[in-house]
C-alpha cells in the first residue's frame, strides 16, 4: 500500500476480486430513503459493480452519513434496493420476501453490528448461538464452537451472563462470537473494534480474518481506522461505488 506525499495511506476503491465467483455482489443498485421528517433531502445509494470473493477481507471507508452501514444492510437482506441486483451465495436475494432472505441471512451471513443486537433476556451463550437456532443447525456442534470462539475472545467464563451484566467491550464479543458461530460464507462488520481497547481490537481483528480465510468466506468491514486498513486485502470508499467498477487485480495503491 503506497502512501501520498503527505505520508498518509493512499487508497484507490476497488470494487471487484479478480475472476472469482463472489460470495456477495451487488450490480447496478440504487436505494433511496426519504428524510422522515419531510425537510431534508433524500439519502440515496447508488452501487454500479460491487463483487466479494470468497476468503477475501475487505474494508469499506467513507465519511459518516455516506452509506457505510446502509451497504451492509443491503448486502445481508435487512434493506431492499428500489432497484438492481443483490446476490448472496449464488441467489438473488432482493426480490425474496422477508421470510426467505431471513432465513438465507441465518445460514449464510455472520453480522456485526454497531449497537450489538443482542437479547436482552438470553445468556451470552445463546446469544451467541442464536444462528444456529434459527436455521436449525446441529445445537451440540455449535454449543462446541461457541466455546471454542469465546475462548479465543476472552469471555468464556462470562457465558452464564446476560448481557445486562456485561461491559461495553464484552457485549462486543460476543456479537463476534454469534457473527462467527456457523462459519457464514459472509461476515460483515460495522465498526467492530470501535469500542475495544487497540489491543483487543488487533485480537478481535486477528479473528475476523483468520476465520473468514479458515472457511473461505468474504468479510467486509466498515471502519474509520485507517491504521487497519493495510491488514486488508482490499479497501472500497463508499462514496465511489456509484462509478464503473475500476479494474479487477489491483486491490490497493
Amino acid at each position: 500500500m503506497s502512501t501520498d506525499p503527505s505520508g498518509a495511506p493512499a487508497f484507490r476503491s476497488a470494487p471487484n476480486p479478480p475472476s472469482i465467483a463472489a460470495a456477495s455482489s451487488a450490480q447496478g443498485v440504487h436505494f433511496r430513503r426519504n428524510d422522515s421528517s419531510g425537510a431534508g433531502d433524500p439519502f440515496e445509494l447508488r452501487v454500479e459493480n460491487l463483487g466479494l470473493a470468497p476468503g477475501e477481507a475487505v474494508a469499506c471507508i467513507g465519511p459518516s452519513g455516506s452509506g457505510k452501514t446502509t451497504l451492509v444492510h443491503l448486502l445481508a437482506g435487512i434493506l431492499t434496493p428500489d432497484a438492481g441486483e443483490i446476490h448472496l451465495d449464488g441467489v438473488r436475494i432482493d426480490g425474496l420476501g422477508e421470510a426467505a432472505r431471513r432465513a438465507l441471512r441465518a445460514r449464510s451471513v455472520g453480522l456485526v453490528f454497531q449497537e450489538f443486537e443482542l437479547l436482552d433476556y438470553l445468556h451470552a451463550l445463546d446469544n451467541i448461538l442464536l444462528p444456529i437456532r434459527l436455521s436449525r443447525g446441529d445445537l451440540k456442534a455449535g454449543a462446541q464452537r461457541a466455546r471454542e470462539l469465546s475462548s479465543t475472545l476472552g469471555i468464556a467464563p462470562l457465558l452464564g451472563r446476560v448481557p445486562a451484566r456485561l461491559s461495553q467491550g464484552e457485549r462486543q464479543r460476543v456479537a463476534i462470537a454469534r457473527a462467527l458461530v456457523a462459519s457464514p460464507s459472509l461476515i460483515l462488520c460495522d465498526e467492530p473494534t470501535g469500542n475495544l481497547d487497540p489491543a483487543a481490537a488487533g485480537s478481535v481483528l486477528d479473528l475476523l480474518l483468520s476465520q473468514a480465510r479458515e472457511h473461505d468466506a468474504a468479510l467486509l468491514m466498515v471502519t474509520h481506522d485507517h491504521t487497519l486498513l493495510q491488514r486488508f486485502d482490499r479497501v472500497i470508499d463508499v462514496t465511489e461505488l456509484d462509478r464503473a467498477a475500476l479494474s479487477a487485480g489491483s486491490p490497493t495503491a
